[in-house]
């Protein structure tokens, strides 16, 4: 999508107010990036730091387990009790409890994180673009400035 011209729902109420000017291919790179960085971030830190494993460890997190097992042993069908049996093998590994861990960070904090990190794509994409179009109106300048004004009688034929 091509940016919006010059004025075009700066000063509008319309839906392209907040668009204006904002080249949608660098806020995608933008948010690309960001989302591999939370990703890989948070997978690491979920390997390196096992925040669920030491929570259960706590006297509250045991609790917070326990009353989950009955809470949900109480309502689920009897063909789901192997469920529980099941989730431990996520402990096992390393790789598979971070990313039973990542998953369940990223369900968690989903509601407010993706609307975060599109608004920093778009804030990133509208100061790097600003920057750029004072770059090159000071370059306009200056290359304007250095230059002599032509005028139309010296360029004409005598």
């Amino acid at each position: 999508m091509a940016p919006a011209p010059e004025g075009e729902g700066e000063t509008s109420a319309g839906p392209r107010s907040w668009s204006s000017g904002i080249d949608w291919g660098l806020q995608t790179r933008l948010y690309i990036g960001i989302e591999a960085v939370w990703h890989v971030t948070l997978f690491a830190a979920c390997y390196r730091y096992a925040p669920v494993l030491r929570l259960s460890k706590t006297p509250w997190g045991k609790r917070f387990l326990d009353t989950t097992r009955t809470f949900v042993a109480g309502r689920s069908s009897p063909r789901w009790g192997s469920a529980a049996s099941a989730t431990t093998n996520f402990f096992q590994t390393p790789w598979a409890r971070a990313s039973a861990e990542w998953f369940f960070f990223n369900k968690v904090f989903m509601p407010v994180s993706w609307p975060a990190k599109l608004a920093l794509a778009h804030y990133m994409a509208g100061r790097i673009q600003s920057q750029q179009r004072g770059r090159i109106q000071a370059e306009a300048k200056a290359s304007g400035a250095g230059a002599a004004p032509v005028s139309p009688s010296s360029t004409s034929p005598s």
